[in-house]
């Protein structure tokens, strides 16, 4: 399958340089013309050089458009809205017969419809309002994997902002009250202690060592990673919990999860629906299964994100995704 896309409208150097406002934007840089994706990889911060990487291995590039099967837009601003980036490629839909490709990454949840003709990557919103062609994008993250795997002992991470969603602050009370529950509550895993000449905060330059160990540990020392929604129905720690081939403890909330159609999540998580009683849900799994049966899991989960879930990996299954809706 080839892609195209109109290169003119994309200028490397105003795209974000930090993971969290380039999430979904993988698909779309893997494709440049490999002195574009150096560029694109000079301009991160370690971290999301770190985490995009991978997108070197990747020799495919764009081609014209009378020899592509699709047309992808280029990705958004992450403070753009929806209308305004389909807005600015009206033209190409009004003129072109061929598919497209859009991908949308703003913290938005609400709900559009597309119409048949385009397959939409998108953060957040809710599995059950949107169209079979509107897909859940996952968030590309810096591998932090040392091969730690944790024993039977019921533990639970948690590093982030409790304040950025209601339904997380709600949450994150509740499991406050279990001596299990081992959490760093900040503004990002990142932190906000690292300053450059510029006075940009480590959400642009990227989390310093000491908050990026102190990240690492508190997943390391837990079996589980709560897992439950930020700004929008997503967040960065679904994908880097399996990233640290840990157990997502899931609270549901209608996620649009990347991938559900071939990835085993009923399985390899403990998902729990919004409002439910929490613990007895993962005290039930965390009994059924053996020592052996949840490093097992550990394995497997590190084995997703190596399959699915890295920024190259993922390339390839959006690929295979695509080839099945539009070939």
């Amino acid at each position: 399958m080839k892609f195209h896309s109109d290169l003119s409208l994309l200028d490397v150097d105003k795209l974000p340089q930090n993971v969290y406002d380039l999430n979904s934007s993988y698909f779309y840089v893997s494709l440049l013309p490999r002195e574009m994706k150096l560029r694109f990889l000079s301009r991160l911060n370690p971290e999301a050089r770190r985490a995009f990487s991978p997108i070197l291995s990747i020799t495919e590039e764009f081609v014209s458009e009378d020899e592509c099967d699709c047309i992808i837009f280029p990705p958004c601003s992450p403070y753009m809205g929806f209308v305004e980036y389909m807005d600015n490629h009206s033209h190409t839909l009004s003129t072109t017969d061929k598919p497209v490709v859009a991908i949308y990454f703003s913290s938005d949840d609400s709900v559009y419809d597309v119409g048949s003709g385009i397959q939409l990557f998108r953060g957040g919103s809710y599995r059950s309002l949107n169209q079979d062609n509107v897909h859940g994008s996952l968030y590309v993250v810096a591998d932090y994997y040392r091969g730690v795997l944790s024993p039977k002992e019921l533990k639970v991470s948690f590093c982030g902002c409790s304040t950025n969603n209601n339904i997380r602050g709600e949450v994150l009370s509740v499991f406050e009250n279990y001596d299990y529950f081992n959490s760093i509550n900040r503004n990002m895993w990142g932190g906000d202690d690292r300053k450059d000449t510029a006075d940009r905060d480590s959400y642009t330059i990227g989390p310093s060592d000491k908050n990026k160990r102190e990240f690492v540990e508190n997943m390391e020392d837990s079996l589980y990673s709560l897992v439950v929604r930020g700004k929008s129905n997503a967040t960065y720690r679904f994908v880097e919990s399996f990233m640290m081939g840990k157990i997502p403890l899931l609270i549901e909330t209608d996620y649009m999860l990347p991938f559900d159609d071939i990835i085993p999540y009923e399985t390899n998580m403990v998902i729990v629906p919004y409002g439910e009683d929490y613990d007895k849900a993962l005290r039930e799994f965390h009994n059924s299964h053996t020592e052996e049966e949840l490093y097992n899991i550990q394995l497997e989960n590190r084995s997703i994100w190596e399959k699915y879930f890295r920024a190259d990996s993922a390339y390839y299954n959006v690929k295979s995704l695509l080839s099945k809706r539009m070939l």
